[in-house]
């Protein structure tokens, strides 16, 4: 909702066990990343996505993350989503 940021972690992973070295980059000022680089299976990556600086277009604002390790190019898509309001039911069994 309007004002709020949102924050994240994502985990850094590998196939062979861990101790590969990667490094982080983001394509906007608004997706701020806590770390630019790490080692897998030991450091986590934590995003914020600033909501007052990212440029929204049609309530969606868009960008991605790259995180390289060596040859290695994985790239995370990023979408915060502007809602003025979130509904929700609840369901509660009744017993006798």
């Amino acid at each position: 909702s309007a004002g709020a940021d949102r924050s994240a972690t994502l985990a850094i992973g590998d196939t062979v066990g861990g101790g590969l070295s990667w490094s982080a980059d983001a394509s906007a000022g608004w997706i701020q990343l806590g770390r630019s680089s790490g080692t897998s299976s030991e450091d986590n990556l934590p995003v914020t996505l600033d909501y007052s600086a990212a440029p929204f277009s049609g309530d969606v604002a868009s960008g991605t993350i790259t995180v390289t390790s060596g040859s290695i190019v994985k790239t995370v898509a990023v979408r915060l989503v502007q809602v003025d309001e979130v509904r929700s039911q609840l369901f509660l069994p009744i017993m006798r």
